[in-house]
């Protein structure tokens, strides 16, 4: 048997699982704080670059989806066979320049661009970190560990709203880009100096192809299932992401600051427990009852969906805060034992590329068509709603995160976004059915005998 060169060579004495998990954690909030604080500066920049709702979920969703899924399969090869740190490090001094970036520009193809940038350095982190933590944590502990690391959504959702809120509205837009994406190269150095690649110690021979890696995903039904919900599930995510605080300002009288606060801490919080919860509570329930780990995250999900349409359509923001948290917390459950599942069904020189294919699915169906599609049913409904006096509402009033200036104009997109979010929520639903269709489907026997 012979190991890979990098792999034998002198390194630093290999740090503790919990160290690793903590930075892996770390560069995870960050790369959402950079992909999701657009969801804070949508309105502004929407307001100074006089877009549609659409080019907002064009310029926030596919923008970015697109190089993150074109280059997150070669990069996950690569992370199959080369040093995963340095990728990791490479990729988190890429993505946060680019979120400066964004600050620099002066119209809708600028900020697109700069946008396809961020999903370029962001391909380079996920899939490389998903391979790094099975190689850190047994299979029975998976689910808590990726539940761990997944701390770094609600976090960066948190950070990202509540700074970019309050940046955007003392600073304008263009500060908060900037501000936010500098820091992103300090935590590229500590990680490569801190974190050694504990190389693989496997035998000598060609890593599987691609097609056998989406072959086995979608050929194994517990896989497949477990793909489709997830995919379902980033569908409508990130849609939330995006046009959360625009719902916000558009419905009540709410700076832009208060409303970035306000959805921050409570999605952010919410999120946080779900996450926290889903893999704890399901690695021990399976430890105790040898229940499937999914059946807590499919029942989640199936009671979220109603939960947030109740939300959508509540006059008051004390309920709508305590349906959103309940909600959130049920719709997050599922974070940790899906990618404990797919990490635990593949073989280990599959598991970079396998989080990388289930990644494409989310990203290039969830974050490249739900903001998409969500702002395009948002507009369709305004439109229908006010009428041809609906061309004119696009240019809005002048000044920071300043809501849509004719008060007409701002029901009619209220009420245009506020339909196309519940079309999205009941769509929660059905990302639960499938979790729950994936537990009458046996583990693989990568997850049994590992």
């Amino acid at each position: 048997m012979t190991v890979r060169p990098w792999a034998t060579a002198p390194q630093r004495r290999r740090p503790s699982a919990r160290f690793v998990l903590l930075m892996l954690m770390a560069a995870y909030m960050l790369n959402f704080i950079d992909r999701t604080i657009i969801g804070s500066l949508a309105e502004p920049i929407k307001t100074e670059l006089e877009l549609s709702d659409a080019q907002v979920g064009l310029m926030s969703g596919l923008a970015f989806s697109i190089f993150y899924c074109t280059l997150g399969i070669p990069i996950a090869r690569l992370a199959e066979t080369r040093d995963r740190v340095t990728i990791i490090s490479v990729a988190i001094a890429v993505w946060s320049a680019m979120t400066a970036l964004c600050g620099l520009a002066q119209n809708f193809a600028q900020l697109f661009l700069a946008r396809v940038g961020v999903g370029v350095g962001e391909a380079g982190c996920t899939p490389p970190a998903h391979s790094l933590i099975a190689d850190y944590f047994p299979p029975e502990r998976r689910a808590t560990a990726y539940g761990i690391y997944s701390l770094g959504i609600p976090l960066g959702a948190l950070f990202g709203a509540v700074a970019g809120g309050w940046i955007a509205h003392h600073f304008g837009w263009r500060a908060a880009f900037m501000i936010v994406g500098l820091p992103g190269i300090l935590l590229a150095l500590l990680i490569r100096l801190t974190i050694a690649d504990p190389g693989r110690a496997a035998p000598e021979r060609q890593a599987p192809s691609l097609a056998a890696v989406v072959g086995h995903f979608w050929g194994t039904r517990r896989l497949r299932y477990i793909l489709i919900a997830n995919t379902i599930s980033g569908f409508v995510g990130f849609g939330m992401v995006v046009f959360a605080i625009p719902f916000l300002l558009r419905g009540t009288d709410l700076n832009l600051f208060q409303a970035a606060l306000g959805y921050g801490v409570i999605y952010g919080l919410a999120s946080f427990a779900g996450t926290s919860l889903g893999g704890v509570v399901t690695d021990r329930i399976a430890a105790r009852t040898g229940r499937d780990r999914l059946i807590v995250p499919g029942f989640g999900m199936l009671a979220a969906a109603p939960l947030y349409i109740a939300a959508v359509y509540s006059a008051s923001l004390p309920t709508v805060a305590m349906l959103v948290v309940a909600a959130t917390i049920l719709r997050d459950l599922h974070i940790g034992p899906a990618l404990g599942a797919v990490q635990n069904g593949f073989p280990a020189r599959m598991r970079a590329r396998a989080a990388a294919v289930l990644l494409l699915a989310m990203n290039l169906i969830g974050l490249g068509l739900g903001p998409l599609l969500i702002g395009w049913a948002s507009d369709h409904f305004a439109a229908r709603s006010l009428g041809a006096g609906f061309a004119r509402c696009a240019a809005g009033a002048e000044g920071h995160g300043a809501p849509i200036a004719d008060a007409a104009c701002r029901a009619a997109s209220f009420t245009g976004l506020q339909l196309a979010f519940a079309i999205a929520f009941a769509l929660y639903a059905v990302a639960g059915l499938f979790f729950l269709l994936a537990t009458r489907e046996p583990a693989s026997d990568n997850e049994e005998t590992e």
